[in-house]
Parts: structure tokens; C-alpha cells; sequence
């Protein structure tokens, strides 16, 4: 089986579903794209996601030789090794043009192909959802309203729930949460979730460290917590951040939710999912 996810949140929903692939089928062997949680459940890495994490047109443009290089990899490997399944999740600007290109060598290869947590059609870029609904023979949806739109571009969709919801586990106590970071229980804590690609880190690490110097003005006790990205070396968050306290590694994505924060702030994506589930405000 060839399983493709480009991105932090997308390996570790990943992982779960190679988890549960080998529980079903302990001699499947399955290679593709992902990171250190896919890697460590068995996948065999083509390459891997930290160095996959573009965001925008103009970082897609500059390094547009090396996704086309991994385009080219993945697709020669696709064809040479014929997986009888394809597990795509997520990370549609790659996994369209896998799709557009699988399409058209129908005729030598036709392989099954399963679209897990599809592109949010509802919100922008809508000319997706029909040509997903064509492309792809099953679409796993994480929303319920997502079933029907789907099933009306005359796609093969089933809501399978939210991942968050199965794969956050318990939660840890506050005060024991806090603890393990070396923080005072009753502490004021701010969690810090400026998310997991370089690109964004860059502006939003800026702002963030500003944004903290500004508040522990008003708020001297207050502490910061900070999620660092597993697709992003640790180094690369001392170009931005002082050491000290308020400095704290995620080590996963996304970062436990709850965290035992007040409040959290600059979360985006699955991190305000996080935070919708626990209750937790987030702006």
C-alpha cells in the first residue's frame, strides 16, 4: 500500500491509520510520504514531511525543483511497485496532481485509491470537490455535513469522524500536565501554537514573541507555553525565541490538547480544534 501525508497533523492521523491497517493485515507493507509517527509504525519513508511543509504559491514557486522532484519519485515508484491501495490524506496541492496523473495511465495501472480527510470544499477552492468525487474511489470525510455534499459531486463518501476525537486519548490532569513541564500548577498559562510550517513560523514567531513581551508587562506571573512542530528542527526556534521559561517543545502534533493552559493564542487549523474540544478560548 503507498499512504501520502505531507504535513505534521497529516502523519500523525497517519499513524493511526497504519496502526490500525496493521492490526487488520499484519504483512501489509506500506511506503510513501509521512514523518517521524508513520516512519516509527513501519512505513517506508520515499521522503520525508518536514522537508514537504510549503505554504503558499510563492513557496510552492521556489522550490518548485525539489516538489517536482518528488513528484517524479513518487509516482515512478507508484507505477514500478502497482500498491493495490493508495491512502491519501490530506495535503491536497500534491495529492491532486498524483491523482490527475494516476488518472490518465488508467489504461496500464488503476489502482484503488481512498481519500482520507478531504479538502475543505465548503470553505474555498470548490471546483475540488467534483473532481475529487472522479478521482477517487472511497472519500473518508471527518465532518457529517461533508458526506452528503460529497456524495452530491457523485462521489463515494462516508463520514468516519473526527480524528481528534479518538486519538487525543485522556487528557492529563492540569496540575499534573503543568508539572511535567516544571510549571507551578496554579500557574497563569498561555499556550502558544504558532503551527508547524516554516513558512508560517516565520512570520508568526515574530509576532508571537512580541505579543508575550507585551503581556508579561501587564501579566508578570503570567507563563507561556510554546508547541513546537516535529516537522521542524529544534534549532530553528532559537533563531526567534529567547531561552529561558515560556520555551517548551511539543514534541508532537498537534500538541496535547488542554495543555493545561488559561488561554491560547495563534491557533489555526486542527489547533482550534483542539481547543474547541477541550472548551479551551483560543483567538
Amino acid at each position: 500500500m503507498f499512504i501520502s501525508a505531507g504535513e505534521a497533523s497529516g502523519d500523525f492521523h497517519g499513524s493511526f491509520v497504519v496502526q490500525s491497517l496493521k492490526e487488520q493485515l499484519p504483512d501489509a507493507t506500506l511506503f510513501g510520504l509521512g514523518g517521524d509517527r508513520m516512519q516509527a509504525q513501519g512505513v517506508e519513508l520515499l521522503f520525508h514531511a518536514k522537508k514537504l511543509a510549503f505554504m503558499g504559491f510563492a513557496e510552492v514557486v521556489r522550490h518548485l525543483p525539489y516538489v517536482m522532484h518528488v513528484r517524479r519519485t513518487v509516482l515512478r515508484e507508484i507505477l514500478t511497485r502497482k500498491p493495490d491501495l493508495l491512502i491519501l490524506i490530506d495535503y491536497p496541492g500534491l495529492h491532486f496532481s498524483l491523482l490527475r496523473y494516476l488518472s490518465s495511465r488508467q489504461s496500464v495501472y488503476k489502482p484503488k485509491i481512498l481519500y482520507y480527510i478531504a479538502p475543505q470544499v465548503w470553505a474555498w477552492k470548490a471546483a475540488r470537490g467534483p473532481e475529487l468525487a472522479k478521482l477517487a474511489d472511497r472519500i473518508a470525510v471527518i465532518f457529517p455535513f461533508e458526506e452528503q455534499l460529497f456524495q452530491g459531486f457523485g462521489g463515494n463518501a462516508k463520514f468516519v469522524g473526527h480524528p481528534l476525537l479518538d486519538e487525543a486519548g485522556d487528557l492529563p490532569p492540569r496540575g499534573e500536565f503543568l508539572k511535567s513541564l516544571g510549571i507551578e500548577p496554579d500557574a497563569r498559562v498561555l499556550g502558544l501554537l504558532p503551527g508547524s510550517r516554516k513558512q508560517e513560523l516565520r512570520r508568526h514567531l515574530p509576532v508571537v514573541v512580541e505579543t508575550v513581551r507585551v503581556l508579561k508587562k501587564l501579566i508578570p506571573d503570567l507563563v507561556c507555553i510554546l508547541a513546537e512542530s516535529p516537522t521542524v528542527a529544534a534549532g530553528f526556534y532559537d533563531e526567534y525565541l529567547p531561552p529561558g521559561p515560556g520555551k517548551g517543545g511539543g514534541g508532537g502534533a498537534p500538541p496535547p490538547p488542554g495543555g493545561g493552559g488559561d488561554r491560547r493564542s495563534f491557533g489555526r487549523g486542527e489547533c482550534r480544534m483542539n481547543c474547541w474540544r477541550t472548551r479551551m478560548p483560543a483567538w
